[in-house]
């Protein structure tokens, strides 16, 4: 049996028991009543979509806030319909009210979470992305140093230059996607150069990366200083 599956049995129940509760205990069914009924068993709903479905369906950033807002409403609109129901069961319209505020500050309260998770979510997919982009620099590098020889003299040399890169931070920014497109190039040229046994072009291409990476950690470094 899911956990899910345990949870919504659970939402249930209390949301049954609430049902039973209301009707046995309460005599007189007013306008409020009814109102209060409404607004509390449609923030039992809430809770129970929130608590079973909702923070399950993926990985939710701030699923426990979420779900603490959620639960809270659900407490805080209880309370009120309750109170509402043997205070102002002759003024139906201020029981409305009472509700319909804190519903919507529980809407209000839901959004600032919520969007504080896709901000963070959009930050992470972007810093995940820049990771990507750099391993790829550093395989693409790694893989022209293998296609030479480990007795090959120049070896030394193109692992100073994928050092250079690899000492660099992981990630980026748009400052210096061009230097980075510019890193991409120099390697394949250093491919061919490799391939080709163009000492004199290796040994270029070799300096060119290292300034490419040093003028990239200059950037960024400058780009956050502290």
């Amino acid at each position: 049996m899911s956990r899910t599956f345990m949870k919504g049995i659970v939402a249930a129940i209390i949301i049954v028991v609430a049902n039973v509760g209301l009707f046995l205990f309460n005599k007189t069914f007013t306008h409020t009543f009814w109102i209060s009924y409404a607004f509390m068993m449609m923030a039992a709903l809430i809770t129970a979509y929130v608590g079973v479905i909702h923070v399950n369906k993926k990985q939710i950033l701030h699923a426990y806030e979420i779900s603490a807002v959620t639960g809270f409403y659900f407490v805080v609109a209880f309370i009120a319909g309750l109170l509402s129901i043997k205070v102002l069961w002759l003024i139906p319209a201020r029981a409305f009210f009472l509700q319909f505020v804190i519903f919507a500050l529980y809407l209000v309260a839901y959004l600032v979470v919520s969007m504080h998770g896709s901000h963070v979510n959009e930050q992470q997919a972007t810093r995940t992305t820049d990771l990507m982009n750099f391993k790829y620099i550093l395989d693409n590098m790694k893989s022209a140093a293998s296609k030479m020889e480990y007795s090959h003299p120049q070896r030394k040399m193109v692992m100073h230059a994928y050092d250079s890169l690899a000492s660099g931070q992981v990630a980026s920014s748009e400052q210096v996607f061009d230097i980075e497109n510019s890193i991409t190039e120099a390697i394949e040229e250093l491919k061919t150069a490799i391939s080709g046994k163009d000492e004199e072009k290796v040994e270029k291409l070799c300096k060119r990366i290292e300034e490419l990476s040093d003028e990239r950690k200059s950037k960024l470094t400058a780009r956050r200083p502290f």
